[in-house]
């Protein structure tokens, strides 16, 4: 139980954190998880951490697939700049073969290197950019198979979370069923309103009368003054 307290006061103090690593998140969810919860209100505690947690966790998915959108971004202006380079390369080779045929040999030589200088700059902004298309690429294919597996995880712990708080809710309402239902002794507390109650004195059972305004029960026929009381459970 001590743990369960260290852990919900540690997490407590620092509150929602949305700089957390998926190594760090596994780690409280582990440690939470290794813990043996028996108090219904320490499991009432360790479900409101969880549920911080998967806020935590539903941050970092946002987190990833922002990531991964500012990806996809990159590599389609890469693609419209290799695209662009292409186009003015090829106008090049146009206004060089429009001019040629009324220019002169020397003017036909100055253009033909000029251009042959400026499609070989071209090339080489091109096969620059292709470079770095296919470098992002393969961090774009390398998000997403990231992206893929967080997220298979995070619906895992999603799953486990849900779980943990399903068990949670269940022991708070056997446990109120307990106290509403059970037996109670007298000498700790009596009834609140006058009525028909069951009654034990520890070995045998009867129905006696309570009176609120005397605090007190009727003699029965087995014994006048029981160790025990509940009330009558509905009727089928």
């Amino acid at each position: 139980m001590s743990n369960i307290v260290r852990l919900n006061e540690a997490i407590s103090l620092e509150g929602p954190q949305d700089n957390l690593t998926p190594e760090e998140y596994k780690s409280q969810l582990s440690s939470i998880a290794s813990v043996e919860t028996s108090d219904v209100y320490a499991l009432q505690e360790q479900n409101a951490n969880l549920i911080k947690l998967l806020e935590n966790t539903h941050y970092m998915h946002e987190k990833n697939w922002t990531e991964l959108l500012q990806v996809r971004e990159q590599v389609a202006d890469l693609r419209l700049d290799l695209e662009d380079e292409r186009d003015e390369s090829n106008l090049l080779r146009e206004k060089l073969f429009a001019t040629s045929k009324n220019s002169t040999s020397e003017e036909l030589e100055g253009h033909r290197v000029r251009h042959v200088s400026a499609v070989s700059k071209r090339d080489e902004q091109n096969k620059q950019l292709e470079i770095r298309l296919l470098d992002a690429e393969k961090k774009y294919a390398h998000a997403r198979v990231i992206w893929a597996e967080d997220k298979e995880k995070l619906l895992n712990q999603i799953e486990g979370l849900k779980a943990d708080r399903s068990r949670v809710e269940s022991a708070i309402t056997k446990e109120r069923q307990s106290d509403s239902c059970g037996w109670k002794k007298v000498a700790q507390a009596l009834p609140e309103k006058s009525g028909i109650y069951l009654l034990t004195d520890g070995s045998r059972q009867c129905v006696g009368y309570f009176n609120a305004n005397l605090e007190q029960f009727s003699s029965t026929t087995y014994f006048s003054v029981p160790s025990h009381w509940m009330e009558r459970p509905p009727l089928p």
